[in-house]
C-alpha cells in the first residue's frame, strides 16, 4: 500500500501542467501504532508488549508461590501436581504460561482499558469466579513493571497529540477494526489541523445507504447476514467500515463519499460494477468472444503457474504500451511458497532487456517490517 500510494502520490505532487512527472519524496508512513508508539517514546522500548510484559509475570508468579493469600492462583496457572514429575513438566512451562497470560492483558489493553483501568480501582464489575484471580494478578504486575499503566499512557498521549502544530496537516487511510484507544487518539486530533481521512468501502451503498443502527450491528455480531447479494461476502468489510464511522467525531467539515468511476462493458467491468453497486446482475448482458478481462489458468502446480503468470503479464505488457510495473498487483494465499518460485520465475535477466518487470514488483515477505 505504501508504494502504490507513492507512486500515485508522484503522479500529481510537482509536476508540470498537464504532465505527470512529479515526485514523492519527504513523506512519513505510519501506521497508527507506530505512530502513538513514536510520541509515547516505547518504539523500540514498550514495557507493556507481551514479549517485554512476560518475564515481570513470570516473576509475579513465581513470587506468589511463597504467598498464602494468593493460593487461588495456583491451580489456575498449573502450581500444582500429584507427584514430582508432574510438577517438573509443570516447571518447565512457565514461561509458556506467562506468555500467553502477558498476551492476553495486552490484548485486554488494547481492546478494553477501561476494564484493567477499574480491576486497578477494585472494581471487578460482573466477573466470572472462574476468573477472578486475573485482577489481583494484575494490579500485582502493574506494582512490578513501575511503568505508567496503559490507560495512564493513554491519557498522557491524548493531551500531547492536543498540542500538535494547527500547521501540520494529516492524512489517514483508516482500516477498518481500529481498537478503540487508537480510534480515540486519532479523533482528538487537533481540530486546527487539517485532517482528510479516507475509509475503504466494499460496495457504494457504505457511503450513506446502510443505516449505523444498534439492531444491525447486533445482526452483524451474531453472524446474521442482512439480505444484500452481491456482496454478501463483503458484509464484513462493509460491517468494519460502519463500526469506524459511527466513532468518528459528529461534527466534521466535509463527509463525502467518492463514488467509484463508470466501469467498462467487460465481466470484470461487470463484476467490479455489481459489487460496488449492491445489485444483483441485471439481465440484457451479452459477453463478447473477445473478452478476457477475467482469466482462468488451470495448472499442475505452483511452478506452472508462476510460468504461465508471467507469459501473460508478458502479453499484457506487449499489448498496451500504457501499462506499467506499477499498475500490476500479483497476490498469492501463500508468499513463502510463491515468493522463491517469482524469484526464479522473473528474475532471470535485468529489466528491462525484456519486457519482465520483477524488479518493479518484488515480494514481501511476511516477517517484513
Amino acid at each position: 500500500m505504501e508504494r502504490w500510494l507513492s507512486q500515485r502520490l508522484s503522479l500529481v505532487l510537482g509536476c508540470g501542467p498537464g504532465r505527470a512527472d512529479g515526485v514523492c519524496a519527504g513523506i512519513a508512513f505510519r501506521n497508527p501504532q507506530s505512530l502513538i508508539a513514536e510520541i509515547t517514546g516505547t518504539l523500540d522500548d514498550d514495557p507493556w508488549s507481551p514479549e517485554a510484559l512476560a518475564w515481570p509475570l513470570l516473576a509475579v508468579i513465581d513470587a506468589s508461590l511463597t504467598n498464602r493469600g494468593a493460593a487461588r492462583w495456583h491451580p489456575t496457572l498449573g502450581h500444582f501436581a500429584t507427584t514430582d514429575a508432574e510438577a517438573e513438566l509443570r516447571r518447565g512451562r512457565r514461561y509458556s504460561v506467562a506468555r500467553r497470560l502477558a498476551g492476553l492483558f495486552a490484548s485486554y489493553a488494547r481492546q478494553r482499558p477501561g476494564l484493567l483501568a477499574a480491576w486497578l480501582d477494585g472494581d471487578l464489575g460482573e466477573l466470572p469466579g472462574d476468573l477472578a484471580w486475573q485482577p489481583p494478578l494484575w494490579r500485582a504486575l502493574v506494582t512490578t513493571v513501575g511503568a505508567d499503566p496503559p490507560h495512564v499512557r493513554h491519557d498522557k498521549t491524548i493531551a500531547r497529540l492536543e498540542q500538535v502544530p494547527a500547521d501540520l496537516p494529516v492524512l489517514r487511510s483508516a482500516t477498518p477494526a481500529w481498537p478503540a484507544p487508537t480510534c480515540s487518539c486519532w479523533m482528538r486530533w487537533p481540530s486546527t489541523t487539517t485532517c482528510t481521512c479516507g475509509c475503504r468501502t466494499p460496495a457504494t451503498s457504505c457511503g450513506g445507504r446502510w443505516p449505523a443502527s444498534r439492531a444491525l450491528m447486533a445482526c452483524c455480531r451474531g453472524g446474521r447476514t442482512p439480505d444484500r447479494p452481491p456482496s454478501t461476502h463483503c458484509w464484513k468489510r462493509g460491517r468494519d467500515v460502519r463500526e469506524l464511522q459511527r466513532a468518528l467525531p459528529a461534527a466534521r467539515a466535509t463527509d463525502e463519499f467518492l463514488g467509484a468511476t463508470t466501469k467498462p462493458d467487460t465481466l470484470l467491468g461487470w463484476l467490479q460494477a455489481d459489487i460496488a453497486g449492491n445489485a444483483p446482475r441485471p439481465a440484457g448482458r451479452s459477453l463478447s468472444d473477445a473478452d478476457r478481462s477475467v482469466q482462468v489458468h488451470a495448472c499442475h502446480g505452483p511452478a506452472r503457474q508462476i510460468d504461465v503468470l508471467r507469459e501473460v503479464l508478458l502479453g499484457l505488457l506487449e499489448d498496451d504500451p500504457t501499462l506499467q510495473p506499477r499498475d500490476i498487483v500479483v497476490m498469492c494465499p501463500d508468499i513463502d511458497t510463491y515468493a522463491p518460485l517469482i524469484v526464479a520465475g522473473f528474475g532471470l535477466v535485468r529489466w528491462p532487456a525484456t519486457a519482465t518487470p520483477h524488479t518493479g514488483c518484488g515480494c514481501v515477505w511476511p516477517t517484513a517490517p
